[in-house]
């Protein structure tokens, strides 16, 4: 996988854009950013809801720049299945395994047939909701990588986990995903990094994101990351 890189000699980082499916301003205006910046990325597309005007972009540009993007499987179509605000899922305690590994796998085939060599198979679960039976799917189907919020039931998993450590947006008290001021975010990632060794995963959603402001990107800049 491309999407690590170093920040010192005993940390690495990853960022994750997650809900990825079309090409729209926002998607762009993020992309851009992190390309112009060549900052590797994680893209979370949501097989289902794909479509083809971002896998050919997707595509594209994954073989004029492969060390700066990953192209990986969010869910299958994104439906809740849960409750309205915190208990949100697509995968979880009202969908038995049968259910769960019939979408997870149909996810993954259409990854394929979008992308082809281009998917890196890794599957990130929607709202970060998962449980054992998510987990048992993912093994049954030999999915390789793994990345929710680090809540990994048992010790048997054949799949490397790879957890986002902190997000970079928030959420109100409806439950929708809001963008987080510059100040509060440059906090929480020099946080994160003092107190986490070894990789660390840095979760966004572009729709929402303040990371390609230009308040953001001035406060980051001279920010020693190294901790």
């Amino acid at each position: 996988m491309q999407f690590l890189f170093a920040i010192d000699f005993m940390k690495y980082i990853y960022i994750r854009d997650d809900d990825v499916y079309k090409c729209d301003k926002k998607f762009k205006r993020m992309f851009s950013f992190l390309k112009e910046n060549k900052i590797p990325a994680v893209y979370g597309v949501i097989p289902k809801l794909a479509t083809k005007n971002l896998s050919d972009f997707l595509n594209r540009e994954k073989n004029e720049n492969p060390n700066l993007i990953d192209i990986v499987q969010h869910g299958f179509k994104h439906q809740n299945y849960g409750g309205k605000i915190k208990n949100k899922y697509e995968f979880g305690p009202s969908r038995n395994f049968t259910q769960q590994r019939t979408d997870i796998s149909k996810g993954y085939l259409r990854m394929e047939k979008l992308f082809g060599k281009n998917f890196t198979p890794a599957f990130i679960p929607p709202y970060h909701g998962y449980n054992r039976n998510t987990l048992k799917a993912i093994n049954d189907l030999k999915i390789p990588i793994f990345s929710g919020d680090g809540r990994i039931p048992g010790k048997r998993n054949k799949f490397i986990n790879l957890p986002t450590n902190i997000s970079l947006n928030d959420y109100n008290k409806k439950g929708k995903s809001v963008a987080l001021k510059s100040n509060i975010l440059i906090k929480r990632l020099l946080a994160s990094l003092g107190r986490c060794r070894g990789i660390i995963g840095l979760l966004l959603h572009h729709n929402f994101c303040l990371l390609y402001t230009s308040d953001a990107a001035d406060e980051l800049d001279g920010v020693d990351l190294g901790g």
